[in-house]
């Protein structure tokens, strides 16, 4: 009997532990731009920080999902790897509003990718660009 509850607390455990890591592989980022008399704004929320940044541990594929928001009918313009030494981040989808950023993470790194949000009102672009740590 001490075997069998041994097996289902183990059981129990690595049931937790890979629920645990698949949630820590999956970040929901929302991208708040806003605008006012000093100008535009970026506002993450979702990320390990305000700036919108995630850490992710080495050896999950890693997943963060942006949907911007704001003001006015803002839309994604682009969405750009702009540092990713060790080649592990790729946007395999983008809309007006969402984009998915996937990360390999097979390597200790620091990558930054770029959203660049769109008014709608006077054209202008505003660039927006938070930090994806694997470590």
């Amino acid at each position: 009997m001490r075997n069998i509850f041994l097996c289902a607390l183990a059981l129990a455990v690595s049931t937790f532990a890979l629920a645990d890591t698949a949630a820590a592989a999956s970040r929901s980022i929302t991208l708040n731009v806003t605008n006012s008399s000093s100008g535009y704004s970026c506002q993450y929320a979702g990320g390990d920080n305000p700036a919108g940044d995630v850490t992710f541990h080495v050896g999950t594929k890693a997943t963060v999902a942006l949907h911007l928001t704001g003001d006015r009918s803002y839309t994604i313009d682009n969405v750009n790897i702009a540092s990713d030494p060790n080649k592990q981040l790729s946007v395999p989808s983008k809309s007006p509003t969402t984009a998915t950023i996937q990360d390999e993470n097979t390597v200790a790194q620091e990558g930054t990718y770029k959203v660049t949000a769109k008014d709608p009102t006077t054209g202008a672009t505003i660039p927006c660009d938070p930090k994806i740590i694997n470590n």
